[in-house]
């Protein structure tokens, strides 16, 4: 028989005991979390339980839904579509969303629903109560009333000789991949070309990041857009704390200052200067309206983001779209042409690019397809909210699905084929309203939505009188056309094109 001192036997029970009761007291103290979070949540269940949705895990919800490809959104699309419902519903971390999938719904969020997702607060430090950024609403009512006359086609129209020397130097990078005969991915170009047309329009300043090939801030927005992004897929990150924690914060404030300190130095050198040089700038639009100067580089800052990203990406659907379909193309070319003539060094009027009719239904069929922002969320923030018969409970977020929207069957027949057709008056009239929403719609549609037209006219038309656009071997048909997720939308790497000159 083994012999055990008394203290020894005694020592041995008390590790036991020690431990038996610390896992008792994890035990007790994980119970207690997941009773205050249900309690926390019961009006969300009741709601849930009314909604069909994917699978949740605990705490995780349906992680899957918010990942960073839209080829695995695409899935989900299709999901969603067979449950046959107009709204679904998703927990992820500490979050409720309710999906709009249907013109009905996204059209009552778009006018009632004026508040940002609490999701947005990963980007208040950068936008901060800017028109991207999460503010009030009263706010933000104050803002764009401020901001609206800066949009307004008499100081917007203005921008097209920025647009085409931009869209020239464009042409010109583009000419040394085109005689090489090899396909190339023009998203960085397209990228660094838009910043140039956003900053010069923005604050009258040459940033010339097509000629340097590079800026600071470009690659300041690249990494707070891929920051951001991982925060979204990471339940964890979703919390501010975590991310003080391992040092996420600390890097993204330094990113953020470098477009600050960028944006006030402009600020300041056209305060300080007499000239008339940037008088059709944003900036000094804004300057009427005796706005402090933080204000103004927080506007500045949220104009640059705005118009930067989403258009490259909306630039570059309409080539990938050009490219993959040579009758659009020509059509296209030839309403160009007849427009403008065969000179390619002729800058379009506004009125030239107002009669481009085909061309804007290219691009509109481009944006339906690969909007730029394929999600928007907004925030229930008082109770006795209700769609229909559906109690919205204060704090869900309301999450517009823009991309299963643009390919719903009901307002687009065959919706993965591309057919400019679709937006001939007498069709568009037919869909309701809410059922195409690349730029939103209802009170806080997008302010920029006038500029953005005017330059991807720009862009598309002086491009097609330089070369025809051919596909690549990598993406010669829609099938492999990929678009995945960073904040906003983004063309895979295989998403390549070709470039042949045009005669003159």
């Amino acid at each position: 028989m083994l012999f055990m001192p008394g203290s020894m036997k005694f020592s041995l029970f008390q590790g036991l005991f020690e431990k038996s009761s610390a896992s008792y007291f994890l035990l007790c103290a994980l119970l207690s979390f997941v009773c205050i979070i249900r309690y926390r949540r019961r009006h969300y269940y009741k709601v849930a339980s009314k909604l069909k949705g994917p699978t949740q895990w605990p705490f995780l919800g349906a992680g899957k839904l918010h990942t960073n490809k839209v080829s695995d959104l695409h899935d989900y699309h299709f999901y969603f579509r067979s449950l046959g419902e107009r709204m679904a519903q998703s927990f992820y971390a500490d979050k409720f969303f309710i999906f709009c999938l249907d013109a009905g719904p996204i059209n009552y969020v778009f006018n009632k629903v004026l508040r940002k997702s609490d999701i947005y607060r990963i980007v208040e430090n950068l936008f901060r109560n800017g028109v991207l950024g999460f503010s009030p609403v009263e706010k933000w009512r104050a803002d764009r009333k401020m901001i609206a006359p800066s949009f307004h086609y008499s100081v917007v129209k203005t921008y097209i000789c920025i647009f085409f020397e931009e869209t020239n130097i464009l042409v010109d990078k583009f000419r040394p991949l085109m005689e090489k005969g090899e396909s190339f991915y023009p998203g960085t170009l397209l990228n660094l070309a838009t910043f140039d047309m956003v900053i010069r329009s923005t604050l009258g300043e040459n940033p010339k990041a097509q000629e340097f090939n590079d800026h600071p801030v470009v690659k300041a927005m690249m990494d707070i857009l891929h920051s951001v992004q991982k925060r979204l897929t990471n339940p964890f990150l979703m919390f501010n704390n975590v991310c003080k924690l391992i040092g996420m914060n600390k890097a993204e404030n330094e990113l953020q200052e470098v477009i600050r300190g960028y944006s006030r130095n402009i600020v300041r050198q056209i305060a300080a200067s007499n000239t008339s040089d940037n008088t059709m700038s944003f900036a000094r639009h804004m300057m009427t309206n005796n706005i402090d100067e933080e204000d103004l580089v927080t506007q500045i800052i949220n104009v640059i983001f705005a118009g930067t990203d989403t258009t490259k990406t909306a630039n570059f659907a309409v080539l990938l779209m050009l490219a993959l379909h040579p009758e659009v193309q020509d059509k296209a070319y030839e309403e160009v042409v007849s427009i403008l003539g065969t000179d390619k060094t002729k800058e379009p009027s506004y009125e030239d690019l107002q009669n481009m009719r085909y061309v804007e239904m290219i691009i509109k069929e481009s944006l339906r397809l690969y909007p730029p922002v394929p999600l928007v969320a907004r925030q229930i923030i008082t109770d006795n909210e209700r769609y229909e018969d559906l109690d919205l409970p204060r704090g869900a977020s309301m999450v517009v699905n823009i991309y299963t929207v643009h390919r719903d069957s009901t307002y687009y027949p065959e919706p993965n084929k591309f057919d400019p057709d679709r937006f001939l008056p007498g069709e568009a009239a037919k869909r309701p309203v809410g059922s195409y929403v690349p730029f939103l719609v209802g009170p806080r549609d997008c302010l920029g939505k006038k500029y953005a037209m005017l330059q991807m006219k720009t862009v598309a038309s002086t491009i097609l009188r330089n070369y025809r656009i051919l596909p690549s071997p990598t993406c010669a048909n829609m099938e492999q056309v990929v678009l995945e997720m960073v904040t906003t939308s983004r063309f895979a790497d295989n998403c390549q094109i070709r470039l042949e000159e045009r005669e003159s």
